[in-house]
């Protein structure tokens, strides 16, 4: 049983590390201020790209992509 649950995590952790990372990104706020965090942080603050500081996440790149440009559609095959 300790094998399969190790199996288990190796596994878990294999997909873990091939999703990505999320993006953690640099965004200007409506005051004009700068400020650093996640898709989530920059779609909450309604603010505007600037760049990514670290990060290799694609679904974080499609959530900023449909924020920054509303007619954006992406279909991967």
């Amino acid at each position: 049983m300790n094998e399969i649950k190790t199996r288990l995590r190796r596994i878990a952790d294999y997909i873990d590390r091939k999703r990505g990372k999320r993006l953690t990104i640099l965004f200007r706020t409506s005051d004009g201020g700068e400020q650093t965090g996640t898709v989530d942080d920059l779609i909450a603050a309604k603010g505007t790209f600037v760049r990514v500081l670290c990060g290799n996440s694609m679904d974080d790149l499609d959530r900023i992509l449909r924020y920054e440009i509303p007619e954006y559609f992406c279909v991967i095959d």
